[in-house]
């Protein structure tokens, strides 16, 4: 099982739970609850068996626009497609690989008259959309360098100190008994009192309060390269150098502003993905931890109130903040968010749905407070026909002859979160730039043929290894994803498929937000893997 988590590293003491505080005054905590979450859901992903089928492998992507070209290989009549299902209801078992799927779906057709085979990129965000963006969420915000490292309080420092303590004190705990040799042990204590040391220099120079930030930001993007021989020892371009030289960035903060704090930061990544997150939070800086622009949904950044946080807090507890309510209702949230995506120009974006999930607000050992909000989702709209990558983003970790290749190009998604002091987070990530239409109107394999591929693969895609699972399918949908080209990691080709919603539950304690289950093509029929992005 392999981790992949990308973002700025900090190191976890053993078993003792982070707590997150106001910007500067200890933001590195806050990475810890994101590398966390961003392990646990690979963790997930990762054990998930790959079947040896024909549907699988051998990918032919020729055949398959040439299959989109011909008119006898299915029928690119829309509206003819699933003609006899309105609802896909049945119940599939198998005992020996623990895993049971009930279905029952309403089967969504676009109204649309055809679906094209269209060839792709990913879109940098210019700096004219960063300005605007700029003029839209924080007109009267005074935005500073959040480049410029701040130094840490005392109080902050103090408690890190007792958390690598107390991590000391647990290991040994353990070790009497029986879980470590006194070898692991002493290599453990021996790690954090090396960290404690740090701590405790870092402590002497440390301000008793975190000072305001005073270095105004210029609004543009930089080089990080540029950045960081301008400033040889800021973290955040050593950590951002040290994963993407090529890069560019721009990463703006407030001070308080009429009781909240603002944190806007721009990215042009080739290797993993361009993209724009906007927080504001009555309770601090949310700050930026990660390079990878995924969707906070997938990754479990906000979870749903009927669920719970991917991180656990033992012997704490899990509350509601009363800093910043939820009393507005979805349609009010939505009239917002759809007036900022009309300011911004995203007039390619189409409501796909919204709902109303949690958020960390506050995190300490013994609470973790969470705001709740609505977060509205918009996705590519092309001809009444929705394009995303929900099941996933492609991912490439391999030696190229002598060259080492690690990138990723994660799917399309634009959300607005909102609640009563308005919009608190907009997030525009790895917008597509169409390029042409290969197929104007391509042929598509009747339901009932994609419903025999369906019942085959859900199975043994989702069999896990001594764990029993129940999927729940309550959603199947006729969209666009988007696909990776021979030979090309940088461009790839929208196509129909076949996307089944669902949750999973039992077992294999895999959180119980709603997620794509499984997406065929519906040109060919071949199940799509979207770590490999075909």
């Amino acid at each position: 099982m392999d981790f992949y988590f990308i973002g700025k590293y900090q190191e976890l003491p053993h078993r003792i739970k982070p707590s997150i505080k106001k910007e500067g005054d200890n933001m590195k905590k806050k990475q810890i609850l994101s590398m966390i979450t961003a392990i646990t859901i690979l963790a997930i992903t990762g054990c998930q068996k790959s079947p040896e089928s024909s549907i699988v492998t051998n990918k032919d992507f020729d055949k398959m626009v040439d299959l989109a070209e011909n008119s006898e290989s299915g029928t690119s009549e829309v509206s003819g497609v699933a003609k006899d299902f309105d609802v896909y209801q049945t119940t599939i078992s198998d005992e020996s690989l623990g895993v049971t799927v009930n279905v029952d779906a309403k089967v969504d057709i676009p109204k649309t008259n055809q679906m094209s085979v269209i060839r792709i990129r990913q879109r940098e965000i210019a700096q004219e959309f960063l300005d605007k963006v700029i003029e839209e969420l924080t007109p009267e915000v005074e935005l500073f360098d959040g480049s410029i490292d701040l130094p840490r309080s005392k109080d902050a420092i103090e408690e890190e100190i007792q958390m690598n303590k107390d991590a000391i004190k647990s290991v040994e705990a353990e070790a009497a008994q029986g879980v470590y040799d006194e070898e692991t042990v002493e290599i453990y204590r021996e790690e954090y009192q090396g960290r404690i040391d740090e701590l405790q220099e870092e402590y002497e120079s440390a301000p008793e309060t975190v000072p305001l930030r005073t270095v105004k930001s210029d609004g543009r993007f930089h080089g990080v390269a540029e950045g960081l021989e301008e400033n040889p020892e800021s973290d955040f371009y050593n950590w951002q150098h040290s994963m993407t030289p090529t890069a560019s960035v721009f990463y703006g903060v407030s001070n308080e502003s009429n009781g909240a704090y603002h944190s806007l930061y721009a990215q042009n990544n080739e290797d993993y993905g361009n993209g724009l997150i906007y927080q504001k939070s009555s309770s601090g800086q949310l700050g930026h931890v990660s390079v990878m622009v995924d969707s906070p949904v997938l990754s479990g950044e906000v979870w749903a109130p009927s669920g719970e946080p991917l991180v656990v807090i033992e012997d704490g507890e899990l509350k509601e903040s009363e800093a910043e309510p939820l009393t507005i209702s979805q349609e009010e949230a939505r009239v917002q968010a759809d007036e900022l995506l009309t300011a911004l120009g995203l007039t390619e974006y189409g409501y796909y749905d919204s709902g109303v999930y949690c958020q960390v607000f506050e995190y300490t050992e013994e609470v973790l407070e969470y705001r709740k909000i609505h977060v509205i989702r918009y996705f590519r709209d092309i001809d009444g026909a929705f394009a995303n990558n929900e099941g996933g983003m492609k991912l490439t970790d391999e030696w190229a002859g002598d060259e080492y290749n690690k990138k990723a190009w994660p799917g399309e998604n634009v959300l607005v979160y909102v609640n009563d002091t308005g919009i608190v987070g907009f997030y525009y990530l790895a917008p597509l730039e169409p390029m042409e239409t290969v197929v104007d109107k391509a042929s598509m394999k009747p339901f009932e043929e994609i419903q025999e591929i369906f019942e085959q693969m859900i199975v043994v895609t989702n069999a896990r290894e001594q764990l029993k699972t129940t999927l729940k399918v309550d959603r199947v949908s006729l969209r666009y994803t988007r696909i990776s080209e021979a030979d090309s990691f940088d461009t790839g080709l929208l196509v129909p498929v076949w996307e089944f919603e669902g949750t999973y539950e039992g077992e294999a304690k895999i959180s119980d937000q709603r997620r794509v289950l499984l997406t065929i093509n519906a040109i060919d029929g071949s199940v799509i893997d979207p770590d490999i992005g075909y």
